[in-house]
């Protein structure tokens, strides 16, 4: 006889059965600026700038600076790693793991026009979210997160106008497609729990804890692939009163991906062998709906010198919107058909002085530092998302001859250590210490002016 469940008795579990994403798309949490090399050495401080093509990205407004055609290409390596120190609540026990240091590609494009002596247009493609973590298939972690990668694409128009010749003001439309894949472990011990049964389980000889890292008896593989393609929109503005001072605002729209997906299993044979229902950890499709946060950029820059800038440069992200992750199954293959988790963010900002010192006509030396706020607190935080407050450290430098110019960036980010309370039982987050996490960021590129 197949073990009875009904649906209402797994709702309190539905949450810690499914795999929850803690973002869909480095920036606070999930948020990525890694759009120039240039941008990179100056930690973003490219909002009063906006002198080069990523102002596309940076601030729109500001590719009334640039006359005739001009193209940018970009490549950036991204490397993060971290140790976290877990406890299992039922020995107690400590174990230190690391994940795997993987390197990723960020590559960023842009291109401006000059259309008249007032209007310009500017086009880019880059990066705006992005995510990728792994962790071993087996390590403690693997009832909240094994792997997860987050692949997103923006392709972004903006017309800019220069209403006068110190001001100007842009606007553009984002079109941003987002594919997914999650993955990590169900313990199908918890029906039994859900149900009343684990005497069911006594009886086989079975383990009867929740998430229990020591055994993998009841494990069953959860893989999760999704894709979305939404827009957004972008309003920015540039005001340069003498070439001493210029200043800059930009903004980028929130946006709510609405997601299709596929859910599957891969049971132990311990699991194979247990009398449950057909419906559970059968493949199903599902949707999955998100919102992740708007942004506001500012900047101010002053040229104490002719031959150097200092820009001080802000950066307020919205992520009290991301405030829940819900999936909706086509069949209940976790228990119930919707399982919603909190994330409850909270909104940051980013702050950062930059300066860049034109040594030589055809150098330019560039150096930043950035302190930023994470939005995630210890009751929220993940092994999907290693995150806490971070401090980052950039340093790079310009060639340029005639209308060639070639940029490198490199920064290091150093986060705080994070100490967190337990969560085993419920979603499978352990009490963990976060330690030694930090990233290195590397990237170059290069530009021609037509």
């Amino acid at each position: 006889m197949k073990l009875k469940i009904k649906p209402g008795c797994l709702l309190a579990t539905a949450f810690l059965s499914i795999f929850m994403a803690a973002s869909i798309c480095h920036g606070a949490a999930f948020a990525l600026l890694e759009w120039s090399a240039r941008g990179e050495a100056l930690g973003a401080g490219m909002v009063a700038r906006a002198d080069d093509p990523s102002a596309v990205a940076y601030n729109p407004a500001g590719i009334t600076q640039l006359s005739g055609y001009n193209v940018q290409t970009t490549s950036t390596m991204v490397t993060v790693q971290s140790t976290v120190e877990t406890k299992n609540v039922y020995d107690g026990s400590w174990d230190s793991n690391s994940n795997d240091r993987e390197y990723h590609i960020l590559p960023t494009a842009f291109i401006t026009a000059q259309v008249s002596e007032k209007l310009f247009l500017g086009f880019g493609t880059f990066t705006r979210f992005g995510l990728g973590v792994n962790w071993d298939k087996d390590w403690p972690g693997r009832y909240s997160t094994t792997s997860a990668e987050l692949k997103c694409f923006s392709g972004n128009g903006n017309l800019a106008y220069k209403i006068t010749d110190s001001f100007s003001v842009a606007a553009g439309i984002e079109v941003i497609t987002a594919d997914v894949t999650l993955e990590n472990t169900l313990d199908a011990t918890r029906i039994f729990h859900a149900t009343g049964q684990t005497g069911a389980l006594t009886a086989m000889g079975l383990p009867t804890t929740v998430n229990d890292p020591s055994t993998n008896l009841l494990d069953v593989k959860h893989h999760l692939k999704g894709d979305a393609t939404e827009t957004a929109y972008n309003l920015a503005l540039h005001y340069k009163p003498s070439d001493r001072i210029s200043m800059g605002v930009s903004y980028r729209s929130r946006v709510t991906f609405k997601a299709d997906g596929r859910a599957t299993f891969d049971k132990s044979p311990t699991v194979n062998a247990l009398p449950l229902p057909d419906y559970l950890y059968a493949p199903t499709n599902f949707k999955s709906e998100i919102t992740v946060p708007d942004m506001l950029f500012t900047g101010i820059m002053f040229r104490p010198k002719s031959d150097l800038t200092l820009e001080f440069t802000t950066l307020w992200t919205n992520f009290s919107v991301y405030d829940k992750m819900e999936f909706v199954y086509d069949s209940p293959a976790i228990g119930v058909d919707t399982a919603t988790m909190a994330k409850n963010y909270s909104d940051t900002w980013r702050l950062g002085l930059s300066a860049e010192w034109n040594v030589k006509p055809w150098l330019a030396l560039r150096a930043a530092y950035v302190y930023d706020e994470s939005p995630i607190d210890e009751n929220h935080t993940d092994y999907l998302c290693l995150d806490n407050d971070r401090n980052m450290f950039s340093f790079g430098a310009g060639y340029k001859k005639n209308r060639f110019e070639c940029d490198i960036g490199y920064m290091y980010i150093l986060f705080d250590d994070l100490d967190t309370n337990s969560r085993q039982t419920v979603d499978g987050f352990l009490q963990t210490n976060y330690r030694d996490a930090d990233a290195h960021i590397l990237g170059m590129n290069i530009s021609y002016t037509f």
